[in-house]
């Protein structure tokens, strides 16, 4: 516009088309453009309006900013073109600087404004298209020198880590255009397995890879530099070369052998929250262990396919819990000091330390079940002689081997170990020292010097690092460093107790480091060398055991005496080192001075017995005896003081022991008790331990059993009911005061005998018929055995020992007038199948003793209950075969049991007889196997058993008809 009266013009309604500051920006974007190189990458991190981008033609990364981005137009790709981490993308790389336009540039540490490369013109491209490297070998192993650093920008390769190929790849030099042999080849942090993880809380980060490592992959040649890496591989295992993989995913640098330096074994044993505890294989010490230090799946897939050709089962996966049998990293947190205790006792240990190791776990692998060796067999079935017996254990002793065996190597009792030292001297490439990435105990470092000294005394040379040593591999100081000697070197070997710095042990539990200039290191004094250890395994050939050590049978059977020949299985456990005897079995018994031609048949004198002494109370100096009389309705245990054993009044400690055989003569106490009176040892083997090699078989039908009658009185009539001014509601109640004399009521056993090799028995001294039935003996409570194997509760310590119906025992005839069988001993638990059933169609016979022709005692039909194969099951028996009453008291379907032997019915038996109900059992038959039971008056005449719980299945206490074959002395 003019002005009317100056007539100047003026500008109105300025618009800005471009400002100055504008203008150099676009000069200066277009002469980076003009300089800019087309380069392809793919997103690597996306932030609030701006991301990075890594190039294929550079290690630093590309910022760019949303806005640079060229959108097309959907394509066939579709979901490929995402805007996303991965994404492959191409764009222009500028060099900017000077301006904050483009995400704002960055300070330097002068202060000014750090350059930068930016992309421009960014474009997705279809997803896989873009390619960093170049293939040059496939299925490749390597060891890791060192690992990459958790905290790896990617920009700079002294931040990768460096794996030695185990065979050299042959590569195009980018430089000079022709071949060569690379040995070495660069490890990302992105492709290293597992990665990093994380602890305290996030504040460190540690890699699962460490040097020593064994890997797989495919080596491939960067297109930035030339620079080769360990990519990902689809190869499980170095012998899968031909591998593919349908997905990038499946495609790894997979970790397939780990360090066996530091490596150890061991089984878990308690686990927590957070943590938890392993016993220690080799040591007997606990290990403790952080769950985040549990390898992640994946590698623990990988390595036990290729250290150990294990393929996971999916059903039952290898997981953390108790009994898991894991390898591990093993290392020190310290050691724990702790002052014990004043010991009144001995005042010496008063100001006596106690040292405790503070082990920790670190790389947790999981191994399949029974891979770690916990114990070895050093001999099977060893010839041995009992050498000594302990005073105080009847069970424990000292045995004397034939030949002496050799106890476990060092070698075998830390195998990992030696794997290291084998693994370092077979790989010629390894001219590098072996160091130890973690600080360990002085123990186990001994057991590395001493493997050292037996296996490569003239090879390898070792020390510990110190405060001196300034590579960082090296720190901190008091890691183990091995080293090859180089031939014609001229060194001298070291030993355990040579100080290339060693370790000592302290007396005062301190582990110090010595030199072998005689100086000190970092400060510590010099302590004195240790003797020179002989490494050859120990010798054996005397060897303690215990009860424990013993076979079941010899458990059972009377305790191993001096002089006996035994045989043994000998254990040693790798965790202790401790030898042990197992599965102690009897061969010959040492016969007594006394008596060398004890042949274990008794020859008793007149009115002499003889027995097995069952108890020793050596502080009150008396015990017991269990009498061997086969005539007996019942086992009598005797009393006996110390002081009527032959020499044992004046001896100290006891003069017998349990299981010693004896003789003695049976006397009268004041009281009316019996005891027993010139007690005299026997040889060993006067009473038999073990069956007969003669004896007969046979199945138990029915148990014998013993009924006492005690402070009872007459009764004069039994049907009689009480009378009105009685107080009691008993049939007991009336009746003469008058004391009866105690006899007791007794019924016989019954076994079916099924062998009889030398003929002991004929058949007119047994109950059978001429059509060939099995014949049935009868016993005695007696008859039992009395030690041994096979042998009753009586002696055996077996609660269970007393044959049952159905079991299958061994026996022999006895000599005594009356005796039947003697030496009953169990040969196997429930041999024949008892079945339950009920007796329908009852035909008695016209005779009710024993007879030829079964018969005529009559005949009934035994209906199966329940039977299995759900259809109804029966068998045709003869009352014969009715045991425990007489057949004129059966009824039709009352329940009964009988025994099935070969595909027939034996002793067949009402429940009534056999069984009785418990109000304290839900369990309604309740198995009462022997009915020893005892009438008192002061209980109002009601059957005392199993703490008086116990009634007739008729409803009522005391005796009835019908209900036993045992008739009562009360009943008219």
């Amino acid at each position: 516009v003019t002005d009317r009266r100056t007539k100047e013009k003026y500008a109105r309604k300025i618009v800005l088309l471009q400002s100055e500051k504008e203008r150099v920006r676009l000069e200066a974007e277009k002469k980076m453009l003009e300089q800019a190189t087309e380069e392809h990458g793919v997103i690597t991190s996306l932030k609030g309006e701006y991301g990075f981008l890594k190039s294929n033609k550079r290690r630093e990364e590309v910022f760019f900013h949303y806005s640079t981005i060229q959108m097309d137009e959907p394509s066939e790709h579709g979901d490929d073109m995402v805007l996303q981490e991965g994404q492959d993308m191409k764009f222009l790389v500028v060099t900017e600087g000077g301006d904050n336009s483009n995400g704002g540039a960055e300070n330097n540490n002068n202060g000014g404004l750090r350059r930068r490369v930016s992309a421009r013109q960014v474009k997705m491209q279809p997803r896989g298209s873009v390619q960093f490297h170049d293939s040059i070998a496939k299925c490749r192993t390597g060891m890791v020198l060192y690992p990459p650093q958790p905290h790896d920008s990617g920009h700079l390769l002294d931040q990768h880590g460096k794996i030695r190929l185990h065979e050299p790849v042959t590569v195009m030099d980018p430089e000079t255009g022709g071949d060569k042999l690379i040995n070495e080849v660069y490890l990302h942090i992105s492709d290293a397995p597992g990665g990093s993880f994380q602890f305290r809380g996030g504040t460190s980060v540690g890699m699962w890879v460490q040097a020593g490592d064994t890997l797989l992959f495919d080596v491939v040649q960067d297109f930035v530099d030339g620079t080769c890496h360990a990519g990902p591989t689809a190869s499980l295992t170095p012998t899968d070369k031909d591998a593919t993989a349908e997905e990038d995913k499946d495609r790894a640098v997979r970790l397939i052998e780990l360090a066996w330096a530091m490596r150890a074994e061991g089984v878990i044993n308690n686990v927590k929250d957070t943590y938890g505890f392993l016993h220690y294989a080799e040591r007997p010490v606990d290990v403790h262990f952080k769950l985040f230090q549990v390898l992640p799946d994946p590698l623990q897939r990988d390595l036990r396919r290729n250290m150990m050709g294990y393929e996971e089962k999916s059903n039952r996966p290898l997981k953390l819990e108790v009994g898991t049998e894991v390898s591990f990293d093993l290392s020190v947190h310290g050691t724990i000091h702790a002052t014990a205790a004043a010991n009144n006792h001995n005042q010496r240990r008063r100001n006596q330390s106690n040292e405790r190791e503070n082990l920790k776990a670190q790389r947790i692998l999981f191994l399949p079940p029974k891979s770690i060796v916990t114990n070895k067999t050093l001999g099977k079935t060893v010839e041995a002689v009992i050498a000594k017996q302990d005073a105080k254990q009847p069970y424990a002793g000292t045995v004397e081997l034939k030949d002496t065996l050799q106890t476990m190597s060092l070698e075998e009792r830390h195998p990992l170990v030696a794997k290291m030292i084998d693994a370092y001297l077979a790989d010629s490439n390894a001219t590098d020292p072996l160091v130890f990435h973690d600080v360990q105990t002085s123990k186990e470092d001994d057991i590395v010097l001493q493997l050292i000294e037996s296996k490569a005394a003239q090879k390898l040379k070792w020390r510990h690092t110190s405060s001196d040593d300034k590579e960082e591999v090296m720190q901190p100081p008091g890691k183990l460093v091995i080293t090859k000697i180089e031939e014609g070197a001229g060194e001298e070997p070291q030993s355990a107790a040579d100080d290339a710095a060693s370790v000592d042990q302290s007396d005062d539990g301190l582990s110090v480091a010595t030199s072998n200039d005689g100086g000190d290191i970092d400060g510590k004094p010099v302590r004195k060398k240790k003797k020179k250890r002989s490494q050859k395994p120990k010798a054996v050939k005397a060897i303690r055991y215990d009860k424990g050590s013993l076979s079941s049978d010899l458990r059972k059977d009377v305790p191993p005496s001096v002089g006996d020949r035994v045989e043994i299985d000998i254990v040693q456990t790798r965790r202790t080192g401790v030898v042990s005897v197992h599965n102690m079995k009897i061969v010959e018994r040492a016969l007594s001075e006394e008596d060398p031609n004890a042949t274990g048949s008794v020859e008793a004198e007149e009115d002499a017995h003889v027995g097995v002494v069952t108890e020793i109370v050596s502080q009150r100096r008396f015990g017991f005896i269990s009498v061997m009389d086969e005539t007996a309705h019942k086992r009598e245990v005797i009393f006996f003081q110390f002081s009527s054993v032959k020499n044992g009044g004046k001896s100290n400690g006891a003069p017998l022991r349990k299981g010693d055989e004896v003789k003695f003569k049976i006397g009268t106490e004041k009281n009316g008790k019996m005891v027993a009176l010139q007690v005299a040892l026997l040889p060993r083997g006067t009473i038999p331990s073990k069956a007969d090699k003669n004896a007969c078989t046979g199945i138990v039908l029915l148990e014998p059993t013993y009924t006492e009658l005690k402070n009872t009185k007459t009764l004069n009539n039994a049907h009689s009911t009480t009378s009105n001014n009685s107080n009691g509601s008993s049939r007991w109640d009336s009746g003469d005061d008058k004391q009866l004399e105690e006899i007791p009521i007794t019924k016989h056993g019954c076994v079916l005998m099924t062998t009889d090799p030398s003929g002991m028995f004929s058949s007119d001294e047994a109950t059978a018929s001429s059509s060939g039935v099995l014949v049935r003996l009868y016993y005695k409570n007696g008859a039992l055995a009395l030690h041994g194997h096979g042998a009753s509760s009586s002696t055996s310590g077996d609660g269970d020992g007393y044959p049952k119906r159905g079991d299958l025992v061994s026996f022999v005839k006895s000599k005594k007038e009356g005796g039947g069988l003697k030496d009953i001993r169990i040969t196997t638990r429930s041999a024949a199948t008892r079945l339950r059933g009920k007796l329908s169609d009852i035909q008695l016979g016209s005779l009710t003793g024993p007879s030829p022709d079964p018969s005529t005692s009559g005949s009934a039909k035994f209906l199966v209950d329940e039977p299995k194969s759900g259809e109804p099951v029966s068998y045709d028996i003869f009352l014969s075969e009715v045991v425990g009453s007489e057949p004129s008291v059966l009824k039709q379907n009352e329940s009964v049991e009988a025994i099935l032997y070969e595909g027939k019915l034996y002793g067949v038996c009402r429940t009534s007889d056999l069984y009785l109900e418990s109000k304290i059992s839900s369990n309604k038959t309740k198995q009462r196997p022997r009915l020893n039971l005892t009438v008192k008056k002061d209980r109002g005449g009601k059957i005392m058993a199993q703490s008086m719980m116990a009634k007739g299945p008729d409803g009522t206490n005391g005796f009835a008809l019908g209900w036993t074959p045992r008739v009562s002395r009360f009943e008219s």
